[in-house]
């Protein structure tokens, strides 16, 4: 059987817990399961939303990442300041009450 890259989970939600950069109107998760398509887009060990490809050309491609990547700075800027690296790997952030409700739930420790 041949493996493909890890694929990055992305999660959505209307919860105050989660990152402001995550928060929704409703609860999605995102998984970009293809191979690297974006060509302006560096390769790496995993795969995520960021490499679907988009369409645009180079200029606009350029254009909507400065954007979107300001944006979130700011965003993410706003105190309490979150560690932007970290968060690229997180799918969701519950409170601990329902995380550990979850965790029952599906038979795992909760920790």
């Amino acid at each position: 059987m041949k493996v493909g890259g890890v694929c990055d989970a992305m999660g959505l939600a209307h919860v105050g817990t989660m990152p402001v950069t995550r928060r929704a109107p409703y609860v999605a998760i995102f998984i970009w399961g293809g191979p690297h398509l974006d060509p302006y887009m560096k390769e790496g060990p995993t795969v995520g939303v960021a490499n679907a490809p988009t369409g645009l050309a180079k200029k606009e491609h350029s254009k909507l990442m400065r954007l979107s990547d300001k944006r979130v700075r700011a965003l993410l800027a706003v105190p309490p300041a979150e560690d932007h690296r970290w968060l690229r790997r997180v799918a969701f952030i519950l409170p601990r009450a329902a995380a550990t409700r979850l965790l029952r739930v599906s038979g795992r420790p909760s920790g």
